[in-house]
């Protein structure tokens, strides 16, 4: 594992209490600086050092002070940005939940790897940069009267609100997810746990702001509307492979062949190595990728 992975660049000023880089504090307890996680005394060491980077003052290391720093910061570019790169957007993004048990169980009977093949090709929007009017951070969000979540940040843009989750450990459970698929606000994570800590502040803000390869939605609302219509809409029909096309065993709705290849028909929705969704008369309008 790379040295730098788990290094400590950020941390809170005990004077102005923001967050600062390594790179703009002065070296050692002059740096002034606590850790964001526990409030620990840090030491600044810079110079003969693998990375420029905190480390606790006559104290062991505490456990999840890197994380936590990385996360703040990655909160902070958000706050100040006016711009941000959505992720690739696909009818595979708009599955609904009860529909993906089924879909789970499935996959866990027939041993597949893919149980969405077609969804992930059906295209709906390539990765976009979108305008950020506000940025609102640990709001509440409430299902009902007694039930909430609190996601890392809330952005709007052009009256449309988009939940953003910043994952540097934990990820996203089942259950969170189900939240936010109930309060029906699209949702996107960007998933830091990969990334060397490190990184520069442009190299971070590059990530965050202008790359998409970080970045998957949780949920999408568009997507979700979409798929659930095609969806509704569809009839299943059983096939077999043939060349590593799906073949279907069913006289076809278009045309009334019999084993005729679906593959990259506009009116096929997905298959999962057993079925496959048609969606005849209907034409599914996203790009075939």
């Amino acid at each position: 594992m790379n040295d730098n992975r788990k290094l400590i660049s950020y941390a809170i000023d005990k004077l102005s209490k923001s967050l600062v880089h390594i790179s703009t504090v002065k070296s050692g307890l002059d740096c002034g600086c606590v850790c964001p996680s526990c409030g620990g005394a840090l030491v600044a060491k810079k110079g003969n050092y693998r990375a420029d980077h905190f480390s606790h003052y006559n104290c062991s290391e505490c456990n999840g002070g890197a994380e936590t720093a990385l996360h703040l910061a990655a909160k902070k570019i958000l706050l100040e940005s006016k711009e941000l790169t959505l992720p690739t957007l696909s009818l595979r993004d708009g599955l609904f939940s009860k529909l993906e048990e089924e879909f789970n169980h499935r996959l866990d009977e027939l041993n597949l790897q893919n149980f969405y093949v077609g969804l992930d090709s059906r295209i709906i929007s390539e990765p976009i940069k979108i305008s950020v009017d506000s940025v609102e951070s640990e709001k509440r969000l409430y299902l009902d009267d007694l039930t909430y979540i609190i996601p890392d940040l809330i952005l709007t843009s052009h009256n449309r609100q988009l939940i953003i989750e910043i994952v540097v450990t934990n990820g996203v459970d089942i259950v969170k997810r189900e939240k936010l698929r109930k309060i029906n606000i699209s949702a996107m994570k960007i998933n830091l746990s990969a990334i060397d800590y490190s990184i520069t502040p442009d190299e971070l803000k590059s990530i965050i702001i202008d790359g998409s390869s970080y970045k998957s939605w949780i949920f999408n609302k568009k997507a979700h509307d979409r798929f659930k219509y095609y969806y509704s809409n569809s009839t299943q029909v059983n096939y077999r492979f043939k060349n590593g096309d799906p073949i279907s065993k069913n006289k076809c709705k278009k045309d009334g062949q019999i084993n005729k290849s679906c593959a990259h028909c506009s009116s096929q929705l997905m298959y999962d190595g057993k079925v496959e969704w048609c969606c005849y008369p209907i034409k599914i309008e996203e790009t075939y990728r």
